[in-house]
């Protein structure tokens, strides 16, 4: 690890002045009279990241987690504080920015690396690596305006990943194309983690964080609400949204045409309600629609939010990825939950863990305590007394 950070912002704040038209921003400059208010982006942030670090950024919409990653980018400057970053940089903050519509995905990625600084032959010895990434060989002289968004989201972040910074700025890349582009996403992001880069990873997959980061930062409003490692931050950012009383998020996933499996039913034997202590065995139906497709499970047992009361699954366990069409049975043989209102939500991922293949849910299972005692759930425990010598009575 170096001795100085290659990120390190001191009591970094970021202030816009918002004017009501205009015209009111040209009058202020040729009149005394302020017509401005401010809004404070960020405020006091103050952090250090190192070579290697991989940092995940989560907090609400307009929390400032964009502005932070285009500070630390270059692209806005400061109004306060200190930012130093020491190394190369690149920023995957909006993959079509910058193409030209007029121009051939050729044309279009000597340009880009020409603006990085790239010499013309310098860029074509890259140019077979990028079309091949991206999968548009059969398109490769066409201009731009004729492709497919997800096209150009392709080609976008082969230019981009093509280069190998010290430091890597990513703003919900992965979540955007079809399957097979996140997953080749993820491979080239896992990639560049093993080589040690920085990178700043922000996602509203709690999931995906957890499982590629190693820190975590919740900014709120434009502040730092906290920083440590992933989990801890992820644990309570997630405790915040509960609190809020906001339900979690409808996860979209992959339309089943595009997946390779589908969930084709789910159940919960015995039938709700379940009384506390016995046996219960979730199954699933599942289907390959392509030959030898593996992909991994988990199961979450909820109240509410994204991480789950209750988890399993065979990525999170090290376990092999299943493979083909079948019957999905997870047995819990003395479960702990004695009372309640849960949902069973079923994901399968591809091999890295990381990409939605398919998701379903039983939104409302029913169990039923059957002692006294208070709380959820119940956990195997041993209580031990010993009586102190000295304690009184005879």
């Amino acid at each position: 690890m170096n001795a100085l950070p290659t990120i390190e912002l001191v009591n970094v704040a970021k202030r816009y002045r918002v004017y009501p038209s205009p015209r009111d921003r040209v009058l202020e400059w040729i009149s005394p009279r302020t017509r401005h208010t401010t809004f404070d982006a960020l405020r006091g942030v103050s952090l250090a990241l190192h070579q290697g670090d991989t940092l995940g950024l989560v907090g609400d919409n307009g929390a400032g987690k964009s502005t932070l990653l285009k500070l630390i980018a270059g692209v806005i400057q400061p109004t306060g504080g200190e930012l130093h970053v020491r190394g190369s940089r690149l920023a995957i903050l909006d993959l079509s920015v910058g193409l030209n519509e007029e121009l051939s995905a050729r044309d279009n990625v000597l340009q880009q690396l020409g603006w990085y600084g790239l010499s013309r032959q310098q860029a074509l010895d890259r140019m077979d690596g990028i079309i091949d990434f991206a999968e548009l060989g059969h398109v490769l002289d066409r201009p731009i305006k004729t492709y497919s968004t997800g096209m150009k989201v392709r080609l976008g972040f082969s230019v981009l990943t093509s280069m190998s910074p010290d430091i890597l700025l990513v703003d919900e890349a992965l979540s955007v194309g079809d399957l097979a582009f996140q997953q080749k996403s993820i491979q080239r992001m896992m990639g560049f983690k093993e080589q040690g880069k920085t990178i700043i990873f922000c996602s509203h997959s709690l999931y995906q964080i957890e499982q590629f980061c190693d820190k975590a930062l919740w900014v709120q409003n434009g502040a730092i609400q906290m920083f440590g490692p992933a989990r801890e931050v992820l644990q309570a950012y997630e405790q915040y949204q509960l609190a809020k009383g906001r339900q979690a998020p409808a996860h979209a996933g992959v339309p089943a045409p595009a997946a390779p499996v589908r969930i084709e039913s789910l159940a919960v034997e015995p039938p709700p309600p379940i009384t506390q202590g016995s046996a219960l065995t979730v199954k699933a139906r599942v289907a390959a629609l392509l030959p030898g497709v593996r992909f991994h499970y988990s199961l979450s047992i909820k109240i509410n939010g994204e991480r789950g009361l209750v988890v399993v699954g065979s990525h999170l366990a090290g376990e092999p990825p299943l493979q083909g069409s079948g019957e999905l049975n997870i047995t819990l043989p003395e479960h702990p939950i004695a009372a309640g209102h849960y949902a069973f939500h079923l994901r399968l991922w591809d091999e890295s863990g990381m990409v939605v293949l398919a998701e379903t849910d039983i939104p409302d299972v029913a169990f039923l305590k059957q002692d006294d005692l208070m709380g959820l759930i119940r956990t195997p425990h041993v209580v031990r007394w010993q009586a102190s010598e000295s304690g009184g009575g005879q």
